[in-house]
Formats: structure tokens, sequence, C-alpha cells
């Protein structure tokens, strides 16, 4: 089993869709980007970790670190790209659940023995 931990600085929730790593602000071509690394592994392979966040749905992504994804994560067009193929894909995937939630029926006891009574508890 592979145990991955990771300290972070605590991320602030999102209200709308967005990386919690990697850039500040996807509207702003010169925002700060902020990607931690972190290392996986028994050899402890560092990697770059990529966390996206569509309502409740977090994805999170591990980059192996190498020139070419040293390169790609410090390019905000990689970020707009991400965002743009992610964005539908997880609305569609939230309303699904939203969807599945709201014909869950509400809590029903399974049939079995009836509760004893613990005699005078």
């Amino acid at each position: 089993m592979l145990t991955v931990w990771v300290a972070l600085p605590r991320l602030a929730a999102r209200s709308r869709p967005g990386f919690l790593t990697g850039p500040e602000d996807l509207a702003d071509a010169q925002s700060p980007i902020n990607v931690p690394r972190v290392h996986i592994g028994p050899d402890g392979q560092p990697h770059f970790l990529i966390i996206y966040q569509f309502a409740e749905i977090k994805v999170i992504f591990f980059l192996p670190i190498n020139a070419t994804t040293q390169a790609r994560v410090l390019d905000m067009g990689f970020y707009t790209s991400l965002h743009q193929f992610l964005a539908k894909r997880l609305q569609e995937l939230a309303h699904g659940i939203s969807q599945l939630q709201l014909r869950k029926p509400a809590y029903v006891p399974r049939p079995g023995p009836a509760p004893q009574s613990c005699g005078g508890c």
C-alpha cells in the first residue's frame, strides 16, 4: 500500500471551478503559479501536485517532474486548457451525482429481529 503525505497550506474553498494549486487566477496572465512538489513511492520520486475543484469534486494530478512537465506547469495555457477540458465534464458528473442523490430513498430500516430491551439498563 502506498501512502502519500502532503503538507499544504490551508486551501481555500472555491465557489467557482478552479485550481486549488497552480495559478491563483486563470483570468490574469501574470498570476503567480504555485505548484507544490511531493515525493511518491518507495524511491521518493518527485511529482508536481495539481488540484482542481468543481463544486464538491476534487481532481488530483501527480505529474512526474521532468523537463516537459517543468515547462508545462509554469505555462498558463496548460491550466487554461485543463480547465476547459475538466469544467464541462465535472459539471456533468456533479449534475449526475445530484440527480442520483435526489432519487435516493430516505433511510428505511432493514427487516430483521426486533430490538431487544436491555432489561432495565
